[in-house]
């Protein structure tokens, strides 16, 4: 752990959870090994119970605060707005309560902001959606590497998975305040991380870059495959913080590879809504509602989709279903339902 004076202005590691502290336990301890000194960590629950506030405790790491909400949201962008509000960093990076960091994460992302001097930073991730079972542990594969070459104009006509994960982000706080902090679900047909992604790239301008992975995402759907539920013990997460307590410089180095899971991370947007007919917009119609979105913050392709009868938060709703069983009541703003038909 570094506690030495930071070079390029303080950091505030922000991290949404909801009711898995084992993995976020094993994601914190990625946070503690980075190679750039970290201001403080706050930590949001989304309305969790008893077991995340303990699992806390026994870190002891001074630098933690826990705010737990009163209301549940069902996904990151309720925390992660009230975590940037508590901030005091002059930076904000954001962590998945499932993903882990290279422990140069920090180091990079800021240092490219300084040089560059932009506002905000996207890094590169590793996914992975399988394991190797050695016999002896159960370790993750890579399936996936994130896009290195990517931009704001193709993400606006983009899968909501083009911008993933947010965990790969460092957003200077005055700026990300100024451009209107994190969105909530009901606010677009687009996610949340979409969503904001455009507006600071309309706000902010293009972000720095990160040029090599420096993020391992383990893919929420991994769980399920393994027989867990959502919010059961994960054995990858426990198995990946005894590599970082083991190797905390190096652990992510030879991590096995299997890419064969590439998934179409900017294949048009409107392609997630197949249940419509609606066919993506002619590439010459598609800069001029990118001109427009920059200009005025017409989001034309969102308006397209609502006008086709798809309502906001459609698509988290759904991500929230199938992660967790529950159903979010599209009436009010972050009110959560027990299982049932979504």
């Amino acid at each position: 752990m570094n506690t030495g004076l930071p070079e390029h202005g303080t950091v505030s590691v922000v991290v949404s959870t909801y009711n898995r502290p084992d993995a976020l336990v094993a994601a914190l301890s990625s946070v503690t090994t980075q190679s750039y000194p970290i201001h403080e960590i706050i930590v949001v629950g989304d309305c969790c119970d008893e077991r995340t506030k303990e699992a806390l405790g026994k870190i002891g790491d001074p630098r933690i605060r826990y705010i737990n909400l009163d209301t549940r949201h069902g996904d990151q962008s309720g925390p992660n707005h009230r975590g940037v509000s508590e901030s005091t960093g002059n930076w904000v990076a954001f962590l998945n309560h499932d993903d882990f960091w290279f422990p140069d994460h920090l180091t990079s992302a800021v240092s490219k902001l300084s040089a560059t001097g932009k506002k905000w930073y996207c890094g590169v991730a590793s996914f992975s959606a399988a394991v190797r079972d050695t016999g002896s542990a159960i370790k993750p594969v890579v399936t996936e590497r994130g896009l290195t070459s990517r931009d704001l104009g193709t993400a606006f006509v983009s899968s909501v998975i083009y911008m993933e994960p947010a965990s790969s982000w460092v957003v200077e706080r005055e700026s990300l305040l100024k451009a209107g902090n994190w969105p909530f679900a009901a606010n677009s047909v687009r996610t949340p991380v979409s969503f904001l992604a455009l507006t600071l790239w309309r706000k902010l301008g293009d972000p720095a870059w990160g040029s090599a992975p420096s993020v391992l995402k383990v893919q929420g759907g991994l769980q399920q495959q393994l027989g867990g539920e959502y919010t059961s013990p994960s054995p990858v997460h426990r198995q990946i913080q005894h590599m970082i307590e083991a190797r905390p410089r190096d652990w992510f180095k030879g991590l096995p590879e299997e890419l064969t899971n590439r998934v179409v991370r900017d294949a048009p947007f409107e392609s997630l809504f197949t249940t419509i007919a609606l066919s993506p917009l002619p590439r010459w119609l598609a800069a001029v509602a990118r001109t427009v979105f920059r200009t005025t913050g017409f989001d034309a392709i969102g308006y397209r989709l609502e006008r086709a009868g798809i309502r906001r938060g459609h698509i988290m709703d759904r991500l929230l279903f199938m992660r967790t069983g529950e159903i979010r009541d599209s009436t009010k703003t972050a009110t959560i339902e027990p299982r049932g038909n979504p």
